[in-house]
Protein backbone atom coordinates (compact mmCIF):
# COMPACT_ATOMS: atom_id res chain seq x y z
CA UNK A 1 0.00 0.00 0.00
CA UNK A 2 1.05 3.59 -0.47
CA UNK A 3 0.39 6.68 1.57
CA UNK A 4 1.71 9.96 2.95
CA UNK A 5 3.20 10.74 6.35
CA UNK A 6 0.73 13.03 8.09
CA UNK A 7 2.73 13.50 11.28
CA UNK A 8 6.11 12.48 12.66
CA UNK A 9 7.53 13.18 16.11
CA UNK A 10 11.34 12.86 15.82
CA UNK A 11 11.75 13.03 19.60
CA UNK A 12 9.53 9.95 20.02
CA UNK A 13 10.60 8.28 16.72
CA UNK A 14 7.04 7.54 15.61
CA UNK A 15 4.27 9.00 13.52
CA UNK A 16 1.27 8.30 11.33
CA UNK A 17 0.71 7.56 7.66
CA UNK A 18 -2.55 8.27 5.82
CA UNK A 19 -2.94 5.24 3.55
CA UNK A 20 -4.50 5.30 0.11
CA UNK A 21 -7.48 3.60 1.78
CA UNK A 22 -7.86 6.78 3.92
CA UNK A 23 -7.01 4.89 7.15
CA UNK A 24 -4.35 6.12 9.58
CA UNK A 25 -1.40 3.79 10.19
CA UNK A 26 1.00 4.08 13.12
CA UNK A 27 4.71 3.64 12.33
CA UNK A 28 7.95 3.65 14.29
CA UNK A 29 11.14 4.81 12.59
CA UNK A 30 12.36 1.20 12.91
CA UNK A 31 9.49 0.26 10.56
CA UNK A 32 11.58 1.65 7.69
CA UNK A 33 13.58 -0.98 5.82
CA UNK A 34 16.44 1.33 4.86
CA UNK A 35 18.48 3.20 7.42
CA UNK A 36 18.93 5.99 4.86
CA UNK A 37 15.15 6.46 4.72
CA UNK A 38 15.04 7.00 8.48
CA UNK A 39 17.07 10.20 8.08
CA UNK A 40 14.56 11.55 5.52
CA UNK A 41 11.30 10.96 7.40
CA UNK A 42 9.29 14.18 7.31
CA UNK A 43 5.66 15.22 7.20
CA UNK A 44 4.12 14.91 3.72
CA UNK A 45 6.72 12.35 2.54
CA UNK A 46 5.30 9.58 0.37
CA UNK A 47 5.81 5.99 1.52
CA UNK A 48 5.10 2.44 0.50
CA UNK A 49 4.31 0.01 3.33
CA UNK A 50 2.62 -3.21 4.38
CA UNK A 51 -0.58 -2.55 6.32
CA UNK A 52 -1.03 -4.54 9.51
CA UNK A 53 -3.91 -4.78 11.98
CA UNK A 54 -2.89 -4.77 15.65
CA UNK A 55 -4.94 -4.86 18.86
CA UNK A 56 -4.34 -1.10 19.18
CA UNK A 57 -5.24 -0.22 15.58
CA UNK A 58 -3.53 -0.16 12.20
CA UNK A 59 0.26 -0.19 11.82
CA UNK A 60 2.64 0.23 8.89
CA UNK A 61 5.45 -2.30 8.47
CA UNK A 62 8.33 -2.57 5.97
CA UNK A 63 8.10 1.12 5.06
CA UNK A 64 10.03 2.65 2.14
CA UNK A 65 10.11 6.28 1.02
CA UNK A 66 8.88 6.99 -2.49
CA UNK A 67 10.24 9.87 -4.54
CA UNK A 68 7.63 12.55 -5.14
CA UNK A 69 8.19 12.42 -8.89
CA UNK A 70 6.89 8.82 -8.79
CA UNK A 71 3.50 10.04 -7.53
CA UNK A 72 1.68 11.20 -10.62
CA UNK A 73 -1.97 11.56 -9.67
CA UNK A 74 -3.62 14.43 -7.84
CA UNK A 75 -6.69 15.37 -5.86
CA UNK A 76 -8.30 18.80 -5.82
CA UNK A 77 -10.12 20.55 -2.96
CA UNK A 78 -13.79 19.73 -2.40
CA UNK A 79 -14.68 23.43 -2.42
CA UNK A 80 -13.33 26.61 -3.96
CA UNK A 81 -10.51 28.05 -1.80
CA UNK A 82 -9.36 31.64 -1.35
CA UNK A 83 -6.49 33.23 0.53
CA UNK A 84 -5.01 36.66 1.06
CA UNK A 85 -1.50 35.20 0.81
CA UNK A 86 0.30 33.87 -2.27
CA UNK A 87 0.07 30.18 -1.32
CA UNK A 88 -2.02 27.57 0.47
CA UNK A 89 -0.71 25.61 3.43
CA UNK A 90 -1.63 22.10 2.28
CA UNK A 91 -2.02 22.59 -1.46
CA UNK A 92 0.39 22.91 -4.37
CA UNK A 93 -0.21 25.59 -6.99
CA UNK A 94 -0.24 23.62 -10.24
CA UNK A 95 -0.78 26.63 -12.46
CA UNK A 96 -0.90 30.33 -11.72
CA UNK A 97 -3.20 32.24 -14.00
CA UNK A 98 -2.29 35.47 -15.75
CA UNK A 99 -5.70 36.84 -14.86
CA UNK A 100 -6.94 38.94 -11.96
CA UNK A 101 -10.68 38.53 -11.52
CA UNK A 102 -13.04 40.88 -9.74
CA UNK A 103 -16.28 40.55 -7.85
CA UNK A 104 -18.59 43.39 -7.00
CA UNK A 105 -21.88 44.00 -5.21
CA UNK A 106 -23.95 46.88 -3.91
CA UNK A 107 -25.49 44.57 -1.30
CA UNK A 108 -22.65 43.26 0.88
CA UNK A 109 -19.01 42.15 1.02
CA UNK A 110 -20.24 38.53 1.12
CA UNK A 111 -22.15 39.00 -2.12
CA UNK A 112 -19.07 40.59 -3.72
CA UNK A 113 -16.94 37.62 -2.64
CA UNK A 114 -19.50 35.17 -4.08
CA UNK A 115 -19.37 37.12 -7.36
CA UNK A 116 -15.56 36.92 -7.30
CA UNK A 117 -15.61 33.15 -6.78
CA UNK A 118 -18.26 32.67 -9.51
CA UNK A 119 -16.14 34.66 -11.97
CA UNK A 120 -13.03 32.62 -11.14
CA UNK A 121 -14.93 29.33 -11.31
CA UNK A 122 -16.36 30.28 -14.70
CA UNK A 123 -12.85 30.48 -16.19
CA UNK A 124 -11.84 27.12 -14.71
CA UNK A 125 -9.91 28.10 -11.56
CA UNK A 126 -10.42 26.18 -8.33
CA UNK A 127 -8.79 28.77 -6.05
CA UNK A 128 -7.80 32.42 -5.74
CA UNK A 129 -4.65 33.86 -4.17
CA UNK A 130 -3.86 37.39 -3.06
CA UNK A 131 -7.51 38.34 -2.64
CA UNK A 132 -8.16 41.90 -1.56
CA UNK A 133 -11.28 43.69 -0.46
CA UNK A 134 -11.87 47.35 -1.26
CA UNK A 135 -14.82 49.69 -1.20
CA UNK A 136 -15.76 52.28 -3.80
CA UNK A 137 -18.69 54.63 -4.25
CA UNK A 138 -20.99 55.11 -7.17
CA UNK A 139 -24.01 57.26 -7.85
CA UNK A 140 -27.16 57.29 -9.90
CA UNK A 141 -30.16 59.52 -10.41
CA UNK A 142 -32.82 59.03 -7.76
CA UNK A 143 -36.14 57.42 -8.71
CA UNK A 144 -37.83 60.80 -8.54
CA UNK A 145 -35.26 62.26 -10.90
CA UNK A 146 -34.66 65.20 -8.56
CA UNK A 147 -31.30 64.24 -7.12
CA UNK A 148 -28.29 62.00 -7.10
CA UNK A 149 -28.18 58.88 -4.93
CA UNK A 150 -24.66 57.90 -3.76
CA UNK A 151 -23.97 54.37 -2.53
CA UNK A 152 -21.11 52.07 -1.49
CA UNK A 153 -19.92 49.29 -3.76
CA UNK A 154 -18.14 46.27 -2.25
CA UNK A 155 -15.32 44.82 -4.34
CA UNK A 156 -12.90 41.89 -4.26
CA UNK A 157 -10.08 40.96 -6.57
CA UNK A 158 -7.66 38.05 -6.74
CA UNK A 159 -5.42 35.98 -9.03
CA UNK A 160 -6.83 32.74 -10.44
CA UNK A 161 -4.93 29.51 -9.76
CA UNK A 162 -5.35 25.77 -10.05
CA UNK A 163 -4.37 23.91 -6.87
CA UNK A 164 -4.06 20.21 -6.09
CA UNK A 165 -2.00 17.78 -4.06
CA UNK A 166 -0.31 14.56 -5.04
CA UNK A 167 -2.08 11.48 -3.83
CA UNK A 168 -1.87 7.86 -4.76
CA UNK A 169 -5.00 6.85 -6.59
CA UNK A 170 -5.99 10.48 -7.16
CA UNK A 171 -8.69 11.37 -9.69
CA UNK A 172 -6.58 13.73 -11.82
CA UNK A 173 -3.43 13.60 -13.89
CA UNK A 174 -1.18 16.66 -14.12
CA UNK A 175 -2.35 17.20 -17.71
CA UNK A 176 -5.96 17.41 -16.47
CA UNK A 177 -5.07 20.36 -14.24
CA UNK A 178 -3.18 22.64 -16.60
CA UNK A 179 -4.52 25.05 -19.22
CA UNK A 180 -6.04 27.65 -16.92
CA UNK A 181 -4.88 30.63 -18.99
CA UNK A 182 -6.26 29.13 -22.20
CA UNK A 183 -9.63 28.43 -20.55
CA UNK A 184 -9.74 32.00 -19.21
CA UNK A 185 -8.97 33.40 -22.66
CA UNK A 186 -11.72 31.30 -24.27
CA UNK A 187 -14.22 32.46 -21.63
CA UNK A 188 -13.24 36.11 -22.23
CA UNK A 189 -13.83 35.73 -25.97
CA UNK A 190 -17.43 34.51 -25.44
Amino acid sequence: MQGVITSFLPVKNYGFIKGEDEKDYFFHFKSFVSGQDRDKIIDQAFVQFEPTATPKGYAAKKCKLIHTQDVITYVVPDKFLTTKSDSFKDWEIIEMGDWIVHGTSRDSPDAAKRDLINNADRVGANALIGIQYYKTTDSETSDSGRGIYTFSVHNYKGRIVTIAKKRFGGDYWYEDLIGLNNRALLEKEK
